[in-house]
């Protein structure tokens, strides 16, 4: 089986805070469709199995009509590859919530509630399980709450929440869980989202654990090349699956930080 994980692309994201002039919002933001646009386009190239997206695909309070029919259109073109989507503390199912309000392509799989789902490809040995948050606070927490059958299949799971253990400074938790306690024997892939750099999470558990991190930056806060994944999983025969996951660079902007000596400047010419 061969997956795209992304997430965290936060669309229509405001820039404003950043001191740039306006029109410099306005190329970012369309940047970050392009990003888009590229790992959908390298989804139906490669081909994968499925495209998984766990949450914060667009800031719910800013999203536009405009960004919506673009979502729709970008899904389409990919069709019938099965695109799921599990919606964050960023872009919740929620009323007036264009999960909600659009009529999305039939390869679209929006996890609605935050409760696990499970969605079996039929041409396919994989099934997908997913949730998704309710609110900006979501109001149940599934994790470990996953126990996937023994029946040959490769089962992943696609989720957005914090691990505990690799919560980074002044990250903000939302649906908190311990790597342990989500992993299970027949689960063999976990996509998440919520963290912005690629994280992989390791332990005593077969299930392999990555966040994709935001394929691209959102502020001189997340500095350096930014990523999405390619997931490679051989299903299980007499003993766990095999899984291979590769970062793949996916930013258009990126930003950096730099620090000048200035002291031996007698003025703003030099």
């Amino acid at each position: 089986m061969k997956l795209i994980h992304t997430s965290d692309l936060h669309l229509d994201a405001s820039f404003a805070g950043m001191g740039m002039p306006a029109s410099f919002g306005n190329r970012r933001r369309q940047r970050q469709r392009d990003v888009l646009t590229a790992i959908l386009q390298r989804a139906a190239e490669w081909p994968a199995d499925a495209v998984l997206i766990a949450g914060d695909l667009f800031d719910h309070e800013r999203v536009t009509p405009d960004t919506a029919a673009f979502l729709r259109s970008a899904f389409e073109r990919i069709r019938p590859l099965p695109v799921f989507i599990a919606p964050g503390n960023h872009d919740p199912y929620i009323p007036g919530s264009p999960y909600v309000t659009e009529r999305w392509p039939d390869n679209v799989i929006i996890f609605d509630a935050p409760a696990w789902r499970a969605h079996a490809l039929p041409d396919a040995p994989l099934t997908v399980h997913g949730f998704g948050f309710d609110g900006f606070d979501i109001s149940a927490n599934p994790f470990g709450a996953l126990h996937p059958p023994s029946d040959g299949r490769v089962n992943v799971a696609i989720a957005h929440g914090s691990e505990r253990g690799r919560q980074p400074p002044g990250k903000t938790a939302y649906a908190p869980f311990d790597a342990a306690d989500a992993a299970d024997t027949n689960l063999h892939y976990l996509a998440l989202g919520h963290f912005h750099r690629v994280t992989p999470i390791t332990g005593p558990f077969a299930t392999a654990m990555y966040y994709s991190g935001a394929p691209e930056g959102h502020g001189f806060d997340e500095t350096g090349m930014l990523h999405y994944l390619e997931v490679e999983i051989d299903p299980p025969q007499d003993g766990p699956a095999a899984v291979r996951v590769t970062p793949v660079c996916a930013a258009r902007a990126v930003y950096e930080v730099h620090e000048i000596e200035c002291d031996e400047q007698s003025h703003s010419q030099q």
